[in-house]
This record gives structure tokens, sequence and C-alpha cells, in this order.
């Protein structure tokens, strides 16, 4: 593997990209990352599967939710997904009884985000303070569950069909989710949360004492255990540079 590119000296004359480029790329990568690490999604709830305990409170959102989930996902190997998704139907519950779990609308992505905030946000503000790696795991979970709910939507873009107003794809696919996860990514990279956990077939860990500008720049393509130039798809860099 070829050395790192040195971050303090700009690799191209090209004009500094925008906050918003970067954004939006970020975003792009965020959800290719989120798709490789679907492969591992089984080890991946394996390992946080101690975070969402079978213990809860036995109330009538405990239980509406273990009714839910068993009558919509018959696949018995699935055991982590299904808890983590009657975890995620009770929190809804238990703040809005009226909530409706099967309802997939634009405030989807925010329903979503709000169940990874309180699994993962600091404990010093009342939340549960848990790794990042649950938060990738709480994703790919709801991925299921979206995709079990409408079977037939797209399962690569997040969409408004403006003449019915309707949300068309996956929820957890949405601008917003992604914001969110690259925002919480950063923020456990700076607390000293080793990422690279997160990604068995990498050949080299990811640098978690980057600062946030860095880690904008410097991000992992675990399809290829390796770095990935992103002005190049191809698999011939070592790193993929977002930033510079």
């Amino acid at each position: 593997m070829s050395s790192p590119p040195n971050m303090s000296t700009a690799a191209h004359n090209d004009p500094l990209p925008t906050d918003e480029e970067i954004e939006k790329e970020l975003c792009m990568l965020d959800l290719e990352d989120a798709d490789s690490l679907l492969k591992h999604v089984q080890d991946l709830v394996a390992l946080n599967f101690d975070d969402f305990p079978d213990d809860q409170v036995d109330d009538e959102a405990a239980r509406y939710a273990a009714r839910m989930t068993k009558a919509s996902i018959t696949d018995g190997t699935r055991t982590g997904h299904l808890r983590i998704i009657r975890h995620y139907i009770t929190f809804h519950l238990r703040r809005n009884k009226n909530w409706d779990a099967k309802r997939v609308d634009e405030e989807t992505p925010r329903d979503i985000t709000a169940f990874i905030s309180q699994k993962c946000g600091p404990v010093a503000e009342g939340f549960e303070g848990r790794k990042y790696s649950t938060a990738v795991s709480t994703r790919a979970a709801l991925t299921m569950w979206y995709r079990n709910l409408r079977p037939n939507e797209s399962l690569t873009e997040w969409c408004l069909d403006s003449a019915t107003n309707t949300w068309h794809g996956l929820p957890t696919r949405s601008r917003h989710v992604s914001q969110f996860m690259v925002g919480l990514e950063k923020t456990k990279a700076k607390s000293g949360e080793v990422s690279s956990l997160l990604y068995p077939c990498a050949k080299a860990p990811i640098n978690v004492h980057h600062t946030p500008a860095q880690l904008a720049q410097l991000r992992f393509t675990p399809e290829f255990g390796d770095y990935r130039n992103s002005g190049d798809r191809r698999n011939t860099g070592d790193y993929r540079n977002i930033g510079d």
C-alpha cells in the first residue's frame, strides 16, 4: 500500500470545494459505506446485541412492538434485527402512543435519527452513550424493517413524488439520516472511539485521532478493504481524498 498523502499540501490546483459540495460528497460516501456494510450486518448486529436488552418493562408499548415485529418479519435468523426493531417501535410508542410504526413519510428519517440519538448520544445529556457501531447496526435493522413494510419500493433512494405528495424508497437512505450518521461518526472519532472495529475486512485501521476536518477528507471504503481516491472511482489509489 502506498504512503498516505500529506494532507497539509493540496494535491491539485483546482478550487477548494464548497461546504455544500463536501457535504454532498460525504452523504454519498456514507450511502456507499452503508451498502458495503450490509455484507457484514449479521456480525455487526451480533456485536451490539447487548445494547438492546430483552428485559424491557412489560408494558403495552413493548407488547405491541413484539406482536408487530413477529407478524411482519418471519425470518427466524434475524433475531438481532427483530430486537432492535422492537426497541425502535417501543421507544416511539412510549413517547407518543399514537405513533404509527408502519407510517412512512417526511418525518420517518427524523424518527430514525431520534432513536439512534437516544442510543448513541452522550450520557451527560441523558442518552445511553453507545458506540458508533450501534448506530450502524440500528440503521441496518431499520433498513430491513422499512424494506419489509414496502417491498416494492426502490432500495437505492429516498425521494418525494410531488404529484401525490408521497415519499418513495428507503428513509434510511435519506440525506437527513446520512448527514446525521456523518456527524455522529466524526463526534465519536473525535472522542477517541475506534471506528475501524466496524470494518472487519480492513487492511489498515482508520486513524480516529484525525481532526474532524481531516476525517472529512479521508473516508474508508469497506467494500474494497483499503482506501481510495474520490477523483478516480476505480480501485487504483490508497486514499479517498474528498477535501483536497
